[in-house]
């Protein structure tokens, strides 16, 4: 069984530089299937069509996850918040609900995908999909937190273990959903998104869109290349930009008000961001 989870930019270079392109190197996992083998494609997939075409030339079957009625495995129902996801899916042969303790779209995916690589195998999706429910997120990845110092108290949604750019736009669509219990605003926290090359203006300059969409009042940035981002950004939103790690630290420490919620979201290795 062959799957591709996701298609995005996470480096460029000579041989990657365009969306096609990661597309093509991507689908290359097919082709080592032989024999009775299956491939799993989701429907959200960037040049879906393409990538399903390149699976049905190794695979001897193919099974869809998405939303669409043609899916072997469809999202019938989802109910989501800033924690996570009430999931409804049918199947050929059944409709089976689940929770995904973890918070947006991608994570939903991820769990469709598990459900078609079950179905695939042959397994019980009820009882293996229930399992979800008791996963753990590791250390940066979607995980909740709430400080309190001074009388200030805030929540802390940390994203900050690595960052490329699907990544920080799943990170925007978590932080839209708004965990706030009191007023205050929603402060993302932004590091560079670092091996991008000559890709690095346009793809930085590509979540301008997303995160004004999250509601984020107040934007902080770490590395050069985050300016690409500030320069596309409305002022209003923007705070001070830092080239160091612990300069970015105090201010925060400085600035914070109570019930504000911090999105931190950068890459730790390669960067002085963590």
């Amino acid at each position: 069984i062959a799957l591709v989870t996701a298609i995005g930019f996470s480096q460029t270079n000579s041989m990657v530089k365009s969306i096609q392109d990661v597309v093509r190197w991507k689908s290359r996992v097919f082709d080592g299937l032989t024999g009775q083998a299956t491939a799993v494609v989701g429907e959200h997939l960037p040049h879906f069509e393409q990538v399903l075409q390149e699976a049905r030339k190794h695979a001897k079957r193919c099974i869809v996850f998405g939303r669409s009625t043609s899916a072997d495995i469809r999202l019938r129902s989802m109910r989501g918040n800033a924690d996570g996801s009430w999931v409804e899916l049918d199947t050929p042969d059944d409709t089976v609900g689940f929770y995904v303790p973890l918070p947006g779209d991608g994570m939903v995916n991820n769990a469709l995908s598990v459900a078609a690589v079950l179905h695939a195998m042959g397994r019980d999706l009820e009882s293996g999909m229930a399992r979800i429910a008791s996963f753990e997120s590791e250390e940066g990845r979607l995980q909740w937190h709430t400080l309190t110092w001074d009388g200030i108290r805030t929540e802390v949604l940390d994203d900050s273990w690595n960052a490329e750019v699907e990544s920080m736009r799943n990170a925007f669509s978590v932080l839209a959903l708004d965990r706030r219990k009191r007023n205050g605003r929603k402060v993302a926290v932004l590091g560079r998104i670092v091996h991008l090359g000559d890709m690095a203006r346009p793809l930085h300059e590509s979540l301008a869109d997303p995160l004004v969409a999250s509601g984020a009042e107040l934007v902080l940035t770490h590395g050069e290349e985050m300016q690409y981002l500030r320069a596309v950004m409305p002022s209003a939103l923007l705070g001070p930009h830092f080239a160091s790690a612990d300069d970015l630290a105090s201010y925060l420490r400085r600035e914070l008000r109570d019930g504000d919620t911090v999105l931190p979201k950068g890459v730790r290795r390669n960067s002085h961001f963590g």
